[in-house]
């Protein structure tokens, strides 16, 4: 998994939506790898019962699939927010 690709199209996903944010950071637990958003904005993020979090996930590994679906790599990672999860 290229953590580096991840981080960049989180932060691109996070700046067109007009997100502020201190930072993306990579770390792994359990085989997975969460990337811990630092940000003041969580509420929004989040959303009620966490609705929002978990369209943010979806779309996260839709878009990181189709960039790296030709090299068949394992999407085995999740975005966390002021460590939610």
């Amino acid at each position: 998994m290229n953590t580096e690709k991840i981080k960049q199209t989180i932060e691109e996903l996070l700046q067109r939506m007009g997100v502020t944010f201190e930072s993306v950071t990579p770390s792994v637990a359990h085989n997975r790898t969460a990337f811990v958003l630092k940000t003041s904005e969580s509420n929004l993020l989040i959303g009620v019962r966490g609705a929002h979090i978990t369209a943010l996930n979806h779309l996260t590994r839709r878009i990181v699939g189709k960039d790296t679906a030709a090299q068949d790599e394992s999407l085995n990672f999740y975005v966390d927010v002021n460590d939610y999860h």
